[in-house]
């Protein structure tokens, strides 16, 4: 990561297509916590971060935290203080695991079970999808990844992104979209020159035993 990034940064928050910016450069960061700043975020994402921050699961890179639930996607630089948040749309069916072989799959033979978002901790890799855009790979072989919503459909999954009820950002394949702005605006010049870390939390059980925390 840049180090003008760590040093003094402007955290970028896009909420249901608008933008909000607030400095967190003077912030001080307790070592074993992370930091939020005014962006709000469910306690069991606080507690993820937190341990993260505490164990240096991240190893010294940059992380992101997607809260299925809510729908909405953190980053976080290399000390645990947040760079952005926005919401995100996911797989279509709720669900922790993935399907075996389902990366060979058309997308049109997956059935609708079989739609969801795995959770776990993922090294990003950027790569490009088969129409050429940008993507940053979780899983390869299973074709999960994170990238903007594609062109085919923006209009309607723009819609749903803008929705208050998480329930209806549930649209995927398996993915987890954003808007293209926000990838090229925040995941791109964060993750294209270094790997770092997603962080993906249980919809189907309890995010403390999954993630073994406290254990």
């Amino acid at each position: 990561m840049k180090k003008v990034l760590v040093q003094t940064f402007v955290c970028i928050t896009f909420i249901t297509g608008s933008l909000t910016l607030f400095n967190a450069s003077t912030a001080k960061v307790d070592s074993e916590e992370g930091f939020f700043a005014s962006e709000e975020a469910d306690t069991s994402v606080q507690d993820v971060v937190d341990w993260i921050v505490k164990s240096q699961n991240n190893r010294g890179k940059p992380f992101m935290v997607v809260d299925k639930k809510k729908a909405k996607l953190f980053v976080f630089d290399m000390d645990g203080r947040i760079l952005a948040a926005t919401p995100v749309l996911l797989g279509l069916t709720r669900g922790d695991v993935t399907t075996p072989g389902i990366g060979k799959m058309k997308p049109s033979e997956i059935p609708r079970k079989d739609r969801t978002t795995a959770a776990g901790k993922f090294l990003l890799q950027k790569g490009m999808d088969l129409e050429g855009g940008k993507v940053l790979w979780l899983d390869y072989e299973s074709g999960l990844a994170i990238h903007s919503i594609p062109e085919k459909n923006k209009s309607t999954r723009l819609k749903q992104l803008k929705s208050k009820n998480p329930n209806e950002h549930r649209a995927t394949l398996g993915c987890v979209n954003v808007t293209k702005e926000f990838y090229l605006t925040i995941l791109s010049p964060l993750f294209d020159h270094t790997n770092g870390y997603a962080y993906i939390l249980p919809e189907t059980m309890p995010v403390e035993r999954f993630f073994g925390i406290g254990g």
